[in-house]
């Protein structure tokens, strides 16, 4: 599909799919961040592919480097699915845990930009 989504999925929130960079830990781990590009960004989640193994449930610090915005935005996020990837990978969908209203208007802007709709 057009959004990044798969046929048949029910998402909340439109799902782009852009190739923008993100930074994640393990949430609380203060351990040295990995890099990563994101396959698709919604403003409820995003997925992409982890250097490290990775469980449903395990919580993330994430940094998203967005064209909306010129500094990273921090935003912390659950796996809400994994399976394995290429090349040792851990395929990963997470699930924002934005409690902050300007975090969410970040990402709203983010997809509306990218999908050329009004936030």
């Amino acid at each position: 599909m057009a959004d990044g989504s798969a046929p048949g999925e029910k998402r909340r929130a439109p799902r782009v799919a852009r190739g923008f960079m993100v930074r994640y830990r393990r949430a609380g781990s203060g351990g040295q961040w990995a890099v990563s590009s994101l396959k698709d960004l919604s403003r409820g989640g995003a997925r992409f592919s982890a250097d490290i193994a990775l469980e449903p449930g395990d919580t993330l610090d994430l940094q998203l480097m967005l064209p909306v915005s010129r500094d990273p935005v921090a935003v912390k996020a659950k796996v809400a699915w994994a399976r394995a990837g290429v090349f040792g990978t851990t395929e990963i969908g997470v699930a924002f845990d934005v409690g902050d209203g300007a975090i969410l208007r970040t990402l709203d802007a983010a997809v509306a930009q990218l999908t050329h709709k009004k936030p």
